[in-house]
């Protein structure tokens, strides 16, 4: 797993290891969801920073199975499938996040915390202020809350970020062409996005949805575009641990037998086109 360069350090010879006696036992997981450039990672930082997380947020994107991706094949395309469930290491996910929460839950000491921790510790996490309250591990992806075994049993609190087509494309063209807008109005890249990028989320959105509102965990739907305003009501959110967010998307509601039909015959229109080697 790829990971941010952490500031902390800590000198194995520090003779204070029993000032802090860590018995951690509440353990709170946060799983952010949503389109690409949606904000998840914008999000998962400032919960982390927030929340004083010890560990960096937890990013499903390191958890692709490359030699699984498909080659997607069309008229205008040709490229790797990075959006299918096929070429995501569900169970690698699943495992590291358990991992995760077992390294947490067997620290006792501030030498085992940074002996166990070592490269995963949060930047801005603060030992100091975090013995005797609750721990917060911050998950992120785009397909994060697809495998409902993963969303039952490992996540305490959902947060779904909503956001239009338009505006995930802007940010993922800026992204991808760092800030040079210009290249926005790149064929194959307009391509790409509309063909592949969306139409796979579209097709992805509802289970994770689905999935999320059947663990019957507290959830967060952000219907608009996350901004600051956002950022406070989602941490306001997780203090008070609401039970839900009801203003679902229309995506969601409309959920007639056509519509249903449509978006399966939509993920099979797109499968088809794929190349597993």
């Amino acid at each position: 797993m790829g990971q941010e360069q952490s500031n902390v350090s800590y000198n194995s010879n520090d003779n204070n290891d029993n000032d802090i006696s860590l018995n951690i036992t509440d353990i709170i997981t946060i799983n952010i969801c949503g389109a690409t450039c949606s904000g998840k990672s914008t999000l998962a930082k400032y919960l982390c920073k927030y929340l004083n997380s010890p560990i960096i947020p937890i990013n499903q994107d390191e958890f692709f199975n490359i030699s699984k991706l498909p080659i997607y094949i069309s008229e205008n395309l040709k490229c790797r499938n990075w959006e299918t469930v096929e070429g995501m290491n569900f169970l690698e996910f699943k495992n590291f996040i358990i991992e995760m929460k077992s390294i947490l839950k067997s620290i006792k000491t501030k030498s085992e915390f940074y002996g166990k921790l070592k490269q995963y510790i949060s930047k801005d996490f603060n030992l100091e202020e975090f013995k005797n309250k609750k721990v917060y591990i911050i998950v992120e992806g785009f397909l994060s809350s697809y495998d409902f075994e993963i969303v039952n049993n490992l996540f305490d609190i959902n947060i779904f970020l909503n956001a239009t087509k338009e505006v995930c494309m802007n940010r993922r063209c800026q992204r991808d062409y760092h800030g040079n807008v210009n290249n926005c109005k790149n064929k194959e890249f307009k391509t790409w996005f509309e063909e592949i990028v969306w139409p796979y989320y579209e097709c992805y959105r509802r289970k994770q949805l689905q999935n999320i509102i059947d663990s019957k965990k507290p959830f967060y739907f952000c219907k608009d575009c996350l901004d600051e305003k956002k950022e406070e009501e989602i941490v306001n959110f997780i203090v008070n641990v609401n039970t839900c967010n009801n203003d679902l998307p229309d995506w969601y509601l409309n959920n007639d037998e056509n519509t249903l039909l449509r978006e399966e015959q939509q993920l099979t229109q797109l499968n088809a086109k794929n190349n597993f080697q």
